[in-house]
């Protein structure tokens, strides 16, 4: 009797099946692939936006507050700046606003634009541009939310207003302006050594008869383009002068003598300014003082000098100090000018 097999009856096996399935399903790919498959068309790229450009019309809302785009950049071309460019400028003043986390809304029909960040950041200064107004009025009915206006006292005010309330505060940095020092340049001819050197000793003549305080006035003779000196009349002590200009250099001779220089000594005292002084020297000159003068080399302290307000100069700007070979002296007619007072130590 034959024995028969599973195999001799013509049934496979599980595996066997798996590798035929695997073929087969290989075999339609292979033929799917060359007889060209359909595949989906690929979408066309999309066109770029056009870039926004934004002219000075245009404001900017964030939080409760309004500007104007003019409050962040100073020279605005005619064609207008780029969103990137403002937000740059708007950097400046708000550092939340960095490249990373900044986005626009922008309302082009409004020309309104909405900055928004994704986080805040605190610290630095304001650095916001504004109109200068003359009252507090004009900036109640500016369109923007900052400005500044100038207070009796001397000092700006930066106004900043919303619909919560407004602030004024005194500004220490103002962006648009430029940076200021203060100075005086002196734009005659220095005044020659030959004139120092007299006052300087009659200065000294005065400190060796009892510490006197003595003065003299520098013109320029805008006429002949040169310089006058002046020994007023004068009553004087150890600590104060008393004098009277001359008739010649007042008046309508004004018109050709200017005043450029009053200068005064301090005997062996120290050169500095009293109160007496700044009371006295009111009209816009220079003004000096001359201290030490029982020493070799005296001190000479000078200023500019209105109203107020002064200014320190140094002496150098003004005078010859060269000495060398220049003779002491002065005018003996000078010693008429000057009454001694009181007793001087």
């Amino acid at each position: 009797m034959q024995e028969l097999t599973l195999f001799d009856l013509g049934m496979e096996t599980t595996e066997e099946k798996k590798e035929v399935a695997k073929k087969e399903k290989k075999e339609t790919k292979s033929k799917t692939s060359t007889s060209g498959k359909t595949t989906s068309p690929k979408k066309p790229p999309a066109e770029p936006k056009p870039e926004i450009k934004v002219t000075s019309e245009w404001t900017i809302h964030f939080a409760t507050e309004q500007f104007l785009v003019t409050d962040f950049i100073e020279d605005f071309p005619e064609e207008g700046v780029t969103l990137e460019e403002l937000r740059v400028e708007l950097e400046k003043s708000f550092a939340q606003f960095s490249a990373a986390r900044t986005k626009w809304d922008v309302d082009e029909e409004n020309k309104r634009l909405f900055p928004d960040a994704f986080a805040g950041s605190k610290g630095g200064h304001s650095l916001l541009r504004g109109p200068f107004l003359t009252s507090i009025e004009e900036a109640e009915s500016h369109p923007g939310t900052n400005s500044y206006v100038p207070g009796q006292d001397g000092h700006l005010y930066e106004v900043r207003k919303s619909p919560f309330g407004r602030m004024i505060a005194k500004t220490s940095y103002v962006p648009q302006l430029e940076k200021v020092e203060s100075g005086f340049t002196f734009d005659l001819p220095k005044i020659p050594r030959t004139i120092l050197a007299n006052i300087l000793s009659f200065f000294k003549a005065y400190t060796r008869k009892g510490n006197y305080e003595v003065m003299i006035r520098v013109y320029w003779d805008q006429q002949e383009e040169l310089y006058v000196v002046e020994c007023p009349l004068q009553t004087v002590t150890g600590t104060h002068i008393d004098c009277r200009y001359g008739d010649e250099f007042m008046g309508r001779n004004s018109l050709r003598y200017m005043v450029v220089l009053e200068i005064h000594s301090h005997n062996v005292m120290r050169a500095f300014f009293s109160s007496t002084d700044d009371h006295d020297e009111q009209r816009y000159g220079l003004y000096a003082v001359v201290g030490r003068l029982n020493r070799p080399r005296p001190e000479i302290l000078l200023r500019a000098k209105s109203n107020e307000h002064s200014v320190i100069v140094p002496a150098s700007d003004v005078f010859e100090l060269d000495m060398n070979g220049v003779q002491e002296g002065y005018p003996l007619e000078w010693d008429e000018k000057v009454t001694l007072k009181g007793w001087s130590l």
